[in-house]
């Protein structure tokens, strides 16, 4: 039993196991074997132990491993990555070696190095699915990116959201990802795609004006004018709440900001306004088309499907080509992402 709990001290306290081989090193040990505070004093240890004769292979390793840590924490890059490569030979399972060496090629530019060494956790742990594991994926593609294989790179960071569905940073860059990279698919259904991820991001950490203000952009694209100014208002709202809590807003800020959201109100009420108006008890084609506009701008797209097909009815040709189709893809994603949460038409009445 003894016995047991001294292997089991040896091998958990780095601390007790040098004092024990290597008579005087302890402080060295601490000092090199932790979260790096102090460059000089990183350096004065690890070296320290580096130079003793007795330190195993393995000791040696994860001491050039941390001493490359302090390194790179420090900017010295090209240093931290030779010393991580010196780890690596005498651990070649010290995986976040790999991946340290994997972040310095990717913050140097140099994408296919990055792009190789993050997929050693691929093929060599491809079964350790951990968070340096998830780590290397989003090195892995973000360099696709860079190196333009967009469709691996879409298809890379859309495998790791199917684990990770939650992680604000992979759905950032994907919503960033489809802005900038057409992927052979058209504006709206990119603009589509888009939706869903920022709406997860605003489900998920509905505080940042930024957001609202990129979906409210979406919205605008797609012609769901009041989703769009309903955003817009929230982004406002943030944007108050957030100089409420810092240095307050000008006078002249404040004005925009009340004239901006009594422009949102206008644009529902002159929308809601038009539908009570075209809503007769004698529907033409044109009451029909008009109302389909004004309900699609509101986000309510079963109303406007009906509107549009009735429309049709009446008037055969009347509907656009794809316009059904059109309806049913927006009516899809907003489903998906529940909106509108709640009817301006049941708040109208």
């Amino acid at each position: 039993m003894k016995r047991f709990v001294l292997i089991v001290l040896l091998i958990s306290v780095p601390g007790v196991l040098y004092s024990l081989v290597q008579p005087g090193s302890s402080e060295n040990v601490q000092r090199c074997y932790s979260y790096p505070e102090n460059l000089e004093q990183t350096q004065v240890a690890c070296g320290a132990l580096l130079e003793g004769a007795s330190l195993s292979a393995a000791h040696r390793g994860e001491a050039y491993f941390y001493l490359g840590l302090a390194e790179d924490l420090f900017g010295d890059r090209a240093l931290a990555f030779d010393h991580y490569g010196a780890a690596i030979e005498l651990i070649p399972e010290r995986r976040s070696a790999y991946f340290n060496r994997a972040n310095i090629h990717q913050k140097e530019k140099r994408y296919e190095e990055a792009l190789r060494e993050a997929r050693i956790f691929e093929t060599r742990w491809p079964d350790l699915q951990d968070d340096l594991w998830f780590r290397s994926q989003r090195i892995v593609y973000r360099s696709l990116e860079r190196l333009g294989q967009d469709f691996e790179a879409y298809d890379v960071a859309s495998a790791y959201l199917e684990l990770r569905p939650d992680d604000l940073n992979a759905l950032r860059w994907r919503a960033w990802f489809l802005k900038d990279h057409d992927l052979g698919l058209e504006v709206r259904d990119r603009s589509l795609l888009r939706v869903i991820d920022v709406s997860r991001i605003i489900e998920l950490a509905p505080g940042d004006r930024r957001d609202y203000e990129q979906r409210s952009e979406l919205f605008a694209a797609l012609n769901l004018s009041v989703l769009a100014a309903d955003d817009a208002n929230r982004a406002l709202d943030l944007i108050k709440a957030e100089a409420t809590e810092n240095d307050g807003l000008s006078d002249d800020q404040m004005s925009v900001i009340r004239t901006s959201q009594a422009a949102i109100k206008e644009l529902r009420e002159i929308v809601l306004s038009r539908i009570a108006e075209n809503s007769v008890a004698t529907m033409t084609w044109e009451n029909h088309v008009t109302r389909s506009a004004d309900y699609f701008r509101l986000g309510e797209i079963d109303l406007a499907l009906t509107d549009l097909l009735q429309a049709d009815a009446l008037n055969p040709g009347v509907v656009p080509a794809g316009a059904e189709a059109h309806f049913k893809a927006v009516g899809a994603v907003l489903q998906k992402v529940g909106l509108p949460a709640s009817s301006h038409l049941d708040r109208k009445r």
